[in-house]
């Protein structure tokens, strides 16, 4: 096994038994942004809003964007259009919820 696929596995099992709570918190991100400013966010413009939200809270893009295509993979959340990030400037796609509850897996909640 090379040493990236290895630190990838350690990763993965670090953060194996707090996955659905951070699933969960990211969910609940999207939906209040969604409330707060009446259009999807991108992942970036995502995680801005975490930072304003929680300034004593440490986030990457790595908090976010993995969590997103987990919702995704489960079918809790799902892209929405394409447009112009205000982050970046780039046209990307957009994240928007697909049904209201919160997503579960593996029997734990």
């Amino acid at each position: 096994m090379r040493q990236a696929e290895t630190a990838a596995a350690v990763y993965r099992q670090d953060i194996q038994p707090t996955i659905n709570q951070r699933q969960m918190f990211i969910r609940q991100e999207l939906a209040d942004f969604i409330a707060a400013k009446h259009f999807a966010p991108t992942a970036l413009e995502l995680l801005h809003f975490m930072f304003q939200r929680y300034p004593n809270q440490y986030f990457d893009p790595n908090s976010v964007r993995p969590r997103l295509h987990e919702l995704e993979n489960i079918g809790s959340i799902r892209h929405g259009v394409k447009r112009r990030c205000d982050v970046t400037g780039k046209t990307v796609l957009t994240w928007v919820l697909c049904r209201p509850e919160q997503p579960q897996q593996d029997g734990l909640f």
